[in-house]
């Protein structure tokens, strides 16, 4: 302690230089870690905002220690820089939040690594993950673990692979050669106390196979970068973000916006619009990468009771709120209020006792009693409620052929046949 207070002087130097030290070494860990992870935009957006709360944190620390050396003037210097710096960096950090975007990986997925352990299944057996989906992994397929910091977290196998998912009461199912498997760490223990695997030594084509586990592993984590969540996750502020949602959260203030609806709250302030699933920390749950031998590459996400099948251009999301499923532009989306297909400027839209169809210059109107119909230059306008219900039942009856549209389908062939059903009703009531 003496030789310190020789080289810097006094005690008030030395505690202004271990509180500087302590900033640059928090800002310093920060951005090694996530440059090690190879998130460049992630390590100077996060270096920029620990820089702020950290300096932030030394400028209160210091105004207390000054209140106690009253007309110092060395802490007086040090107190006004500080404040200076804290402003500049404020103003930074608002910055880089706006301007900086990240990567979107969770860290903990780019700290999974592939044990060289490889083992082998004797019998056909099946694994149950969460979200009901089911593995049947067939005799002599090989089994390698994937861990995070030496815990296990998933698993790789190799070898024939039969999948089902449950996705809202309809069956999702494919074969495959390779699944990559991320799930939580007592997930895994259950799966592992349910396998009957044997330890392979001296594999001949352990190269291939751990070749092959690297390529799995990097398809998933690009797949869950570009749909997964940009995250910060410092004391005082929190954000994710993804396709689905937007979190944010600094200190009293919290800001959400989602698809299906909006939240602000500023301390005991709460103001909702629509609702607000729980908020789920990045890649929580279970994620999966499956080679399927028709499809290609096939990933599965379950967070909760939320699962997500995704290959190619083509999704289907499963949540309490409905069922929602893409291809290409084409989106359709069940809940039980109401039932939406949307393709580029087509919007189909059912409720219990309402109809709308929009489809270039043809719009269809229903809202019991009254119908209106627009096609080209004819405009068409009627009040009867039992034509108004029936036309309503016709469409929904149409519009439960989407799935097939979905696979592959014409979607322009719903329109046709909405607007010659819909005709053939309006001119069989004028008959009547």
């Amino acid at each position: 302690m003496t030789g310190l207070l020789t080289i810097f002087g006094d005690a008030d130097k030395l505690i202004i230089v271990s509180l500087l030290l302590l900033i640059v070494s928090a800002v310093a860990r920060n951005f090694t870690i996530n440059l090690s992870l190879g998130y460049t935009a992630m390590a100077i957006r996060g270096a920029v905002i620990t820089a702020f709360w950290y300096m932030l944190a030394v400028g209160i620390i210091a105004s207390i220690l000054g209140l106690l050396k009253l007309g110092n003037p060395t802490w007086s210097i040090f107190l006004s820089q500080i404040w200076q710096a804290t402003a500049l960096l404020f103003v930074a950090a608002i910055v880089a939040i706006a301007l900086i975007r990240f990567e979107g990986i969770s860290p903990r997925l780019a700290k999974i690594n592939i044990k060289t352990d490889i083992y082998s299944l004797q019998h056909t057996q099946s694994l149950i993950l969460p979200g009901n989906i089911e593995l049947i992994v067939q005799s002599n397929s090989y089994l390698m673990p994937l861990t995070i910091d030496g815990t296990p977290r998933g698993l790789f196998i190799f070898g024939e692979i039969s999948y089902d998912v449950d996705v809202s009461g309809r069956n999702f199912r494919g074969e495959a050669d390779r699944v990559c498997i991320i799930i939580d760490e007592n997930v895994y223990e259950q799966i592992l106390g349910s396998l009957r695997m044997q330890p392979e030594r001296d594999v001949i084509y352990f190269g291939e196979l751990f070749s092959s586990a690297k390529e799995a592993l990097e398809v998933l984590r690009k797949h869950f970068a570009r749909h997964g969540r940009s995250i910060v996750e410092l004391p005082f502020i929190k954000v994710y973000s993804d396709e689905d949602m937007d979190y944010v959260k600094v200190g009293p203030i919290t800001v959400i916006d989602t698809r299906s609806g909006e939240y602000v709250g500023i301390g005991p302030i709460k103001i909702q619009e629509g609702r607000i699933d729980e908020i789920k920390k990045p890649f929580e749950g279970t994620l999966l990468a499956i080679s399927d031998l028709d499809r290609g590459w096939v990933f599965i996400s379950v967070r909760g009771n939320r699962v997500k099948v995704s290959w190619g251009s083509s999704s289907v999301l499963s949540s309490p709120r409905g069922i929602s499923v893409r291809r290409g532009k084409l989106t359709a989306v069940a809940s039980p209020q109401e039932y939406k297909l949307v393709w580029g400027e087509t919007v189909v839209k059912i409720r219990q006792d309402a109809v709308k169809v929009v489809a270039g210059k043809f719009c269809l109107k229903v809202t019991p009693p009254w119908i209106k119909l627009i096609d080209g230059r004819d405009v068409v306008k009627i009040k009867d409620e039992a034509l108004a219900n029936e036309i309503i039942s016709a469409v929904r009856g149409i519009v439960n052929e989407s799935p097939n549209i979905l696979e592959g389908g014409r979607p322009d062939r719903i329109i046709d046949l909405i607007r010659e059903t819909v005709k053939d009703k309006i001119v069989r009531w004028g008959q009547g």
